[in-house]
This record gives structure tokens, sequence and C-alpha cells, in this order.
């Protein structure tokens, strides 16, 4: 019996643990944070308006057994995010008046009231007994539920077995991921321009995917205006864009009204029965033109033309004006009384209205100058010499006082209409600084002209300088002064200095410019024999015609070539490259003796400072089939007693 009676306690227990209903409150405490730019800048999401969307970062004190779940009245979650931090995010539209927690197993918080504004982050705590239990087995009761929607921005609602509802918000992106208790959950899928679907999905151990489809329930509507395009379109009091909406624009089906309103036409509306499945209709709304074309002209063409305090040109203007108000002509000029005349314009009229000449507003100057008679001009129109009265336009005016030999003066002055203004202007003599004039020929046209060794210009030329000593030299090519010119000038002096120019004959180069004797070392290559070959050469050539001997030793067979003959000069003096021909005849031993031809050329050049010389011969060795190339390489270095070229030996110059 007493073991009848335990079991019915521990039972007993269980069922109490089973039954229990967990605390959950809100703090009541929603705070906007200004400085967290998630909702507005980097991860924003928007509402079905296409508006930003509020975010409320929701922490929960303890670990929930069930999700939880927002509801925000008639409007939808547009999405839920669960964090890595255990925050979870909502995103909902700005005109959320109150938000209403729940979860299941757990009491449900009141509502909490809030204000928010679009793209603005908020912060709330849940605050939620902890759930304590002893795990003996591992039973798994949950899995995610996966959804798909076609299109995207599907109102998805589910609700469980139970009827509570546990899902109210928009798939931006057509995914739906949630980690729900197993079973079967009913769903309704909406979209303001489909046909709502509802269905059940499961969940279980199975991780299946849904897709759910909704079926088209809008028409395309595309709008055309005329007589013009540009109008701003509304359909069902919804601005979608300016005319022609060539694209279309997506319309629920039934009875819409679209309206064209555009800037100088009568607005226009229309009732439009638009068909479902996607089909295209095109509407053309005509609009009736509520201006006429009006010219607007002013008798002084300099005057600027205004029409309802807007400047629209000068002298003349012509364009639309509504007909629906009177208008305001003006001409408007600086200084000058404006002229004004109102007038109305009919639908489609052509109209002319003429405005007179704006009237001058003036004052009197009085100018005095010292020294007298200096010339006066106010805004750069002469008024005469000083000193004068004159009738001046009234407001700025630029007053100029002038006069030879001294400095010119400006003042500005403003004056009242009718008002007598004085002015006294004392005027600085120009100080001059001291110059003399100094003209230089020559009896060659364009000469180099010098002036203490600096360029100055070419002949003939005039100089100012000032008072001073000066050395003057004249060049052109070739030509040069006999010497240089010395001259002393005062202030105000004129002076003048003839040059007669000199060829001067420069001495032409010779041969011995060019070194007389090249020893390079050459390397050669022994085509047949695949042989590296490595010897000296040795040329003197004294003018025009010299002679050369080679010698090549092979690294790898210890063969021998050896060859003489002519060398020929074919650069003459005066140039500062050396070119020569050579060639002759040899043999080459190996395991017995055979005949050469040996020819090639040699190019050499002087060039400054002590490593005065370089020269390069490339040559070719023929022997019946076989064939050696070479090349060598020489430098000369200046010495006291003659030139060394190539790597070793001696060249004289």
């Amino acid at each position: 019996m007493r073991f009848l009676l335990s079991i019915f306690l521990v039972f007993a227990s269980a069922a109490a643990v089973f039954a229990q209903q967990f605390s959950m409150s809100c703090d009541g405490k929603v705070t906007c944070v200004e400085t967290d730019l998630d909702a507005s800048t980097y991860q924003p999401k928007l509402d079905q308006n296409d508006n930003l969307c509020a975010l409320i970062k929701v922490t929960v004190t303890n670990t929930l057994k069930n999700p939880l779940v927002l509801d925000v009245g008639g409007l939808a979650v547009v999405a839920r995010v669960e964090q890595e931090n255990g925050e979870i995010w909502y995103y909902v539209p700005a005109q959320v008046k109150n938000l209403n927690f729940s979860c299941q197993d757990y009491t449900r918080p009141a509502p909490v009231p809030v204000s928010l504004q679009p793209g603005r982050v908020y912060r709330l705590t849940i605050v939620s007994d902890a759930v304590i239990s002893t795990v003996t087995t591992a039973v798994v009761s949950a899995n995610f539920l996966k959804i798909r929607t076609e299109p995207q921005n599907v109102h998805i609602t589910l609700w469980n077995e139970s009827g509570d509802k546990v899902v109210d918000e928009i798939l931006n992106d057509g995914n739906f991921t949630r980690k729900l208790n197993h079973g079967d959950y009913h769903y309704l899928a909406e979209h303001r321009l489909y046909k709502p679907r509802e269905g059940v999905v499961k969940v279980s151990a199975e991780n299946d995917i849904y897709t759910i489809a909704l079926e088209p329930d809008y028409g395309i509507v595309k709008v055309n205006t005329e007589p013009e395009s540009g109008a701003d379109i509304y359909i069902n009091d919804f601005r979608v864009g300016q005319s022609p909406l060539a694209s279309g624009v997506k319309v629920p089906s039934g009875r819409c009204t679209i309206r064209a309103q555009r800037q100088d036409y009568y607005s226009v509306e229309q009732t439009v029965e638009v068909e479902g499945n996607g089909i295209e209709q095109t509407v053309t709304l005509k609009m009736k033109p509520q201006y006429g074309e009006v010219t607007c002209v002013s008798e002084d063409p300099e005057a600027e033309i205004w029409v309802d305090n807007e400047f629209r040109g000068t002298g003349e203007w012509t364009g639309r004006l509504n007909s629906s108000v009177s208008h305001l002509l003006e001409a408007r000029k600086s200084s000058h009384q404006s002229q004004s005349v109102s007038f109305t314009v009919r639908d489609g009229e052509v109209l002319r209205k003429t405005v007179g000449a704006p009237v001058p507003l003036y004052a009197s100057l009085t100018v005095v100058t010292d020294p007298p008679y200096c010339t006066v001009s106010v805004d750069g129109k002469s008024l005469g010499q000083a000193p004068l009265v004159s009738q001046v336009l009234m407001g700025t005016r630029i007053v100029t006082v002038s006069c030879d030999g001294y400095e010119p003066e400006t003042r500005t002055v403003t004056l009242d209409h009718n008002e007598a203004g004085e002015l006294d202007v004392t005027l600085n003599e120009v100080r001059r600084e001291p110059e003399a004039t100094l003209f230089v020929y020559a009896d060659k046209k364009n000469a180099s002209v010098y002036v203490d060794d600096e360029l100055r210009g070419t002949t003939p030329l005039v100089l100012n300088l000032p008072p001073g000593a000066y050395s003057v030299r004249v060049t052109k090519g070739d030509y040069v002064s006999r010497g240089q010119k010395f001259i002393v000038l005062s202030d105000g002096e004129t002076e003048s200095l003839n040059f007669a120019l000199e060829r001067v004959r420069r001495p032409s180069a010779s041969m011995d410019v060019f070194a007389r004797s090249f020893v390079d070392v050459p390397i050669g290559y022994h085509i047949g024999n695949q042989e590296l070959m490595l010897g000296l050469t040795y040329a003197n050539v004294k003018r025009r015609v010299g002679g050369y001997g080679t010698v090549l030793y092979g690294i790898d067979n210890s063969d021998v070539v050896f060859s003489a003959g002519p060398v020929v000069r074919l650069t003459g003096g005066g140039s500062a490259v050396d070119f020569q021909l050579y060639g002759g005849l040899g043999g080459y031993v190996d395991d017995g003796f055979s005949c050469i031809f040996d020819f090639g050329f040699r190019l050499g050049g002087r060039t400054s400072g002590r490593l005065s010389w370089w020269d390069i011969s490339l040559g070719c060795m023929a022997n019946g089939g076989n064939v050696i190339l070479n090349v060598g390489l020489g430098l000369g270095i200046s010495l006291i007693a003659g030139t060394v070229a190539g790597s070793v030996g001696l060249a004289t110059m």
C-alpha cells in the first residue's frame, strides 16, 4: 500500500511540474538608442510601403523554453532575427503603437505602448523565470521549419495545433527559417498583389523545405498623358511615378482610380477595371491646358522682367502662365523706379503684355580735386573736368579721378534720391623710377645680345635699364663681336651700340682623334665542333690602312686558329665614331691543318675623361663547312704617354 502511495505522489508531483506556468514580464522601458545606426545604415529593412522600419532589440534575462512572439496588431512584423549574443531583433513599421509579446508556457506580459520613428533603434528587456530541468535522456522534439515564398515580401502567419499564433511577419527575401516544436502548423500567406493561400506544414525530423507559390491577382497598368508627358501619376491616391509609365505598374485586380497632375494643366482622373493574371493594359489620360502663352516686354530693353516676383529675363520673356490666377508684370532696374502692370490670361490664349520703362531716380554730386582740372568718371562714364556739379543716378556709384603725372584715385559714394553729395579728392604724384635707354645694333639680324653675360634679346634691340655700368657683347652662330663693349648710363640718357661680327674659324678634326693600335680579347665559338675559343687580336691603323693578326685557342679541344690580313678605316677626320673593315687568311690546327678565311668589322669611339676610348669587333672565320664566330672587346685609358686600348697592350694616338 505504501508503495502504491509513493507511486501516486511521484506522478502527482510530475503533473504539477508539467502544469507549471512560468512568469514573463517587460521592464517597461523602451529606450531609443540615438547612436545605433543598424536600422538606418548598416542593416536597414523596408516595410510594405517602402519606408524604413523601426528596430526593436529585445534582451531576455533567462533562456525561454519556446520562441518569443511579437504581435503588433493590424500591422505585421517585417522580420525577426535571432543574434548570436542572445538578442532578438524585430523589424516593425513605424506606425506600430503597442508591443504585445507572448511565449507558450509563460504568462503574457502587459502591452507596451510605444512611439516609434522610422530608421531608429529601440531596446527593451524582458524578465523571465529560469527553467531548471534535469535531463536524463536526450529527446529531440523540435526542428527548423523552412519555407520559401514566391514572390518575396509575403506576409505569413502561422498557428500551432492549439490555435496559438506563433509567427506573424513579412518575408522580405522570400525565405523563412524558424526552430519550432514538432507538429502541424496552419499557415496563411498574403500579398496585396496575389491571391492569399492557406495550408498546413509539418515540423518533423525530416527537415523538409516548403515552397509556397501564390497566384497573381494583379494587372500591369501603363499610363500615358496627352498632349504632354511628365505628369505625376497617382493610382488609388498613391504616387507611382511620372508619365509615360512605359514599364507599367502592378495594380491589384478590380477597380482602381488613376489620376494625373501636371503644372499648367487641369487634374484628370479616370476609373479603370484592372484584370488579374498579370495582363497588361494601357490607359491614356487627356489633360486640358490651364495656361496661356504670354510674351512680356519692357519699353527699356535693359530692364529686368519680373513676373509674380520671379526673375524671367532681360528686355523680353515668353512663357506659360497659369490661367487660374492673376499675374503681376514688373520692369526693374537698379536706381530706377519700377513699372508694373497686372493681368490675367485665359486657357490657350496667346497674349503680349508691355510694361513701361523704369524711371531713373537722380541725385547730385559735387567733385573738387587737387590738382584741379582732373578728369572725373562715374561708373566708367566721363562727366568732365573738376571742379564740377553733375546729376548722377541714386544708389552706390564708383567715382574715378585721373590726371597726367598723378596716381588715379577711386572712391565709392552712396546717394539717396535727390541727395546732394560732395567729394574732395587729392591725387598723389607718380613716383618714377630712374631709367635709361640703350639701343643695340649689329651688322647681322637676330644676333644674340648679352648684357653682363645675361641674354636679353636679339638685334636690333631696345633696352630700358636702370642707371649704371654695363658690359655688352653680341654673337650669332660662328660669328662673334670683337670683344665686349662697356657703357655707363645715366638717368634719362639714351645711348646706342653698334657691333661688327666676325666669323670664328674652328680647327677641323684630324685622323689623330682615333686610336692607332688595338689589343682586343676576342671570344669565339666553333659551330662545327661546338667548341668555345679564347684569344688575342692586335691591329694597327695609322691613317686609312693597317694590318691585324688574331690567335684563338680552343678551351675544350686545345685547337689553334690564327689569321692575319689588312684593315681599312672607312671614317674620316671630324667623325666621333671609328669604323673599320678587316679580312685575311689563316689556318686551323686540330689533328691536321686546314686553311681558313677571316673577315669582320671593328667599331670604336672616343669618350671624355680618363676612359678615353672603346671598341668592339665582330668577325667570322670560315673553313669549308665549319664556321667560327667571334667578338672582341677593348677599352682605352688616357695616360701621359698615350692610350692603353683593350684588356692588355698599347694603343697610340
